[in-house]
């Protein structure tokens, strides 16, 4: 008899439906909570009439706490995220980029302010489950492309953000609060949007541990099922976003792997269909129902009951060894957390260099919207074509690290001694292109390199390494305690650090490649 797949068609056309609408939600969330068009002209802001605040208690008593609090808040985040199944941590996130909209908006005295970077700190940490969320609902020929899908869109909302900023800077001069309404509304949005973000089917953590009960407790024709009868024969409408291989376009493959594994535990007329419906047989059913039960009550115990914190800590500390036993995976890290460090100095304080090089006195400011806006708009499309580029980044990625990060520090060193606030906005516009699209690579190559799926634990191990040698920096050079250096200096500094950078991974790249052979690593320059 000719063999009927139309329950399981149905099955994996409702799996990649809620894949691509959990992947649109997300980028509506990054579009919404990036579209924040007070943030180009938040020194403007804080030093206006309406603030009044000083250049020393900006630079050294507002903006340092962000750094602090980000890095306290990014550990805790990276140690529940699988345990909470992101969705709550992105929840925590949108409420906590609207508490800081709103004490920006009302908040009068500085220690009020100095909350608020508090606050943003805790809503800036929750990025890393951000983008750490792709992961789970996409299989892995598909990050490249979604990596940059989701990171573009958080950029084209900082484009719009800031080409409204520099609109109404423009037409209506120095109208902050109107920047600060807005970014209200846009932010309050993005947290109701991450209400209805579905939670993870299954943390990772679980899953390795019913892989293990698979193992040890379940005959192999119930391996194969444990992961599918959840979703197609007790709760059809509902296909778990974590079983990654209904997601990976090979759906005719799987379709035939489905029906030969439940064709083994019974004949292939008993699981034919009459007048179109799927009739399974009672054997393979009360098969299906004891492996479903026995994979339910595991996963349940495993998420659900309270672990005592010396096994989490130890299981936490033995992934992150599994994690980072990869050399490859090593490499990547140390540029993103170098990088990234590198990357939130010139975001933090590039404001202030630019009212350095052009006071809001001399009408100086006004086009910082347009600076900002071409950034995130070339951002943005550098991290979309990133999908589309075959180069094989496995063999000429350190090479490309290395040389971006000289450009990098040339451009640095530009924008500290230059006199020209256009000079100054190009150098920053190419800085930070070059930079969205570097992460861009390394995110999903990072995660093709995971051996086990703790994505918010690697990211934000790499993420909170950049925070504590950014906070290190900081206190250093920054704080007014210590050196408490010039604009311009601090820039010279970030410049000489990136020179560093280049050239360990020059070296690296070029040992490399001088070991793998020249020619043989050419030859592999594209990918299959």
């Amino acid at each position: 008899m000719v063999t009927n797949y139309k329950h399981i068609d149905f099955v994996f056309k409702m799996a990649e439906k809620t894949t691509t609408a959990t992947l649109a939600l997300l980028c509506l969330y990054g579009f919404f909570k990036d579209m924040r068009p007070a943030v180009p002209f938040l020194t403007p802001f804080l030093r206006s009439d309406l603030k009044n605040y000083t250049a020393e208690e900006v630079d050294n008593e507002i903006y340092p706490l962000l750094s602090y609090s980000w890095m306290g808040f990014l550990l805790l985040v990276l140690l529940i995220s699988d345990f909470v199944r992101y969705k709550p941590v992105l929840v925590v996130g949108g409420a906590s980029y609207v508490a800081t909209s709103v004490l920006w908006l009302w908040g009068e005295r500085l220690e009020v302010m100095q909350i608020a970077q508090v606050v943003y700190g805790l809503a800036t940490a929750t990025e890393t489950v951000y983008f750490s969320y792709i992961y789970v609902i996409v299989e892995e020929d598909q990050y490249k492309k979604a990596t940059g899908y989701v990171r573009s869109t958080t950029l084209f909302g900082q484009f719009l953000a800031s080409s409204i900023s520099q609109l109404v800077i423009t037409f209506d001069k120095n109208d902050y609060l109107l920047l600060n309404y807005i970014t209200l509304g846009s932010v309050s949005l993005s947290f109701l949007i991450s209400l209805v973000l579905p939670l993870s089917k299954t943390s990772l953590i679980s899953q390795r541990t019913l892989d293990t009960f698979i193992g040890h407790e379940t005959t192999e024709s119930q391996t194969g099922l444990c992961r599918t009868y959840d979703e197609h024969s007790v709760n059809i409408g509902a296909p778990s976003l974590h079983d990654s291989y209904l997601f990976d376009g090979n759906q005719d493959l799987h379709r035939k792997q489905v029906f030969d594994t439940t064709r083994n535990l019974g004949t292939e007329e008993e699981c034919n269909t009459e007048s179109g419906d799927h009739k399974m047989a009672p054997d393979i059913r009360d098969n299906l129902e004891d492996t479903h039960c026995a994979c339910a009550k595991n996963d349940d115990e495993s998420v659900g009951s309270v672990q005592p914190l010396t096994s989490r800590l130890k299981q936490f500390f033995q992934d992150l060894k599994t994690c980072y036993s990869d050399r490859k995976l090593i490499v990547w890290s140390i540029w993103w957390s170098l990088a990234t460090c590198g990357n939130n100095l010139e975001v933090t304080n590039v404001q202030n260099l630019w009212y350095a090089i052009e006071p809001a006195s001399s009408n100086g400011g006004i086009y910082n919207g347009v600076a900002e806006a071409l950034t995130t708009l070339l951002g943005a499309l550098v991290s979309f074509s990133v999908g589309y580029i075959k180069l094989n980044w496995s063999v000429f990625g350190e090479l490309t690290l290395g040389v971006m990060s000289a450009v990098e520090a040339i451009l640095l060193v530009a924008m500290a001694t230059t006199n020209n606030i256009w000079v100054c906005y190009g150098c920053g516009v190419l800085f930070k292109t070059s930079y969205y699209m570097l992460i861009t690579v390394a995110s999903f190559q990072v995660a093709r390199l995971l051996s086990v799926g703790r994505y918010a634990l690697v990211f934000g191990c790499n993420n909170l390494l950049a925070l504590v040698l950014q906070a290190a920096v900081i206190a250093i050079v920054v704080d007014k305690d210590t050196l408490n250096t010039g604009i311009r200096a601090q820039f010279l500094i970030y410049g000489g650090y990136f020179y560093m950078l280049a050239v360990i991974f020059l070296f690296k790249a070029v040992y490399t490649l001088t070991v793998d052979g020249w020619s043989d690593s050419w030859a592999k320059r594209w990918e299959d």
